[in-house]
């Protein structure tokens, strides 16, 4: 379980797994100290696929502000996240429902590669279909009686 910290006036320690909000969704970097992320981004300058990149805490954060989330049972040290996010750095593997930032932050921190918010968006999905086919299935009765 996470539990998330948000300040605004936080200095993140290196191995820092980020969360900045954005609109209908939260994005997700791991700080390697110095003020430098690593993240799933799309190098916008040159048009490029999305990648782990380096940027700035300015870049990732981009004016939306950030906190960090911490693992109530850590799986590896700082150091260790650190490390486990740089052996991808340039690695081209983005996939919004399967290796997307979430993904990667949580692989680096605690060893899975999952993501709360897919899990949501994949539960409201299932849900919204199961309403779709019992209001069809009501129709369909209502219609034969």
């Amino acid at each position: 379980m996470n539990i998330a910290t948000r300040t605004s006036s936080l200095r993140p320690l290196p191995g820092d797994h980020l969360v900045t909000p954005r609109k209908g969704f939260k994005h997700h970097g791991i700080y390697l100290g110095d003020g430098i992320v690593i993240h799933y981004a799309r190098d916008r300058s040159r048009n490029q696929p999305r990648a782990v990149r380096q940027v700035s805490l300015g870049q990732f954060e981009d004016g939306h502000g950030f906190y960090v989330e911490h693992a109530s049972d850590p799986h590896y040290s700082r150091q260790q996240v650190v490390q486990r996010a740089r052996t991808r750095m340039g690695e081209r593997q983005y996939n919004l429902v399967r290796n997307n930032c979430e993904h990667f932050c949580n692989w680096c921190t605690g060893g899975s590669a999952v993501s709360a918010q897919v899990r949501r968006a994949q539960s409201l999905l299932t849900s919204t279909l199961c309403v779709a086919c019992l209001t069809s299935l009501l129709h369909s009765i209502t219609a034969i009686a």
